[in-house]
């Protein structure tokens, strides 16, 4: 299975090692199924830290050498499918994107406009769901 592991997925593992975005993660990238980060989701985790907490940035290179070692980071499309469901906040549609185009079945995330949208193909499931199934 393909899972496409959003920014907030991304920023909750690096501030809450003991959490269950982080225990979700490590499935994802060391477990059966393949993880996969969009290039969209690294520039936004960046931007998170730099903006919201810039005291732990130092966090960060550690992290992207544990991403880079076990996920396939992929080009965000330029724009959506004519068909893809316009998701409520626009800058979660490179998301949803990503993940179409690379032909993810999962976005993990903890998003409630991703999470409520109603998607099927890819699914959207938030951690907790993600481990239990």
């Amino acid at each position: 299975m393909r899972v496409l592991i959003d920014t907030n997925v991304l920023v909750s593992a690096v501030l809450y090692p003991a959490g269950m975005a982080r225990r979700a993660l490590i499935e994802a990238v060391e477990g059966s199924d393949e993880a996969i980060v969009c290039d969209y989701a690294i520039a936004e985790l960046h931007d998170v830290f730099q903006r919201k907490f810039p005291a732990q940035v130092e966090l960060l290179p550690q992290f992207m050498a544990y991403l880079s070692s076990g996920v396939n980071i992929v080009s965000t499309p330029e724009r959506s499918e004519p068909d893809e469901i316009a998701l409520r906040d626009p800058k979660d549609q490179p998301i949803l994107s990503s993940a179409h185009a690379n032909n993810a079945d999962l976005i993990l995330t903890g998003d409630k406009d991703i999470l409520d949208a109603g998607l099927t193909h890819p699914q959207a499931v938030d951690p907790r769901r993600y481990l239990s199934r």
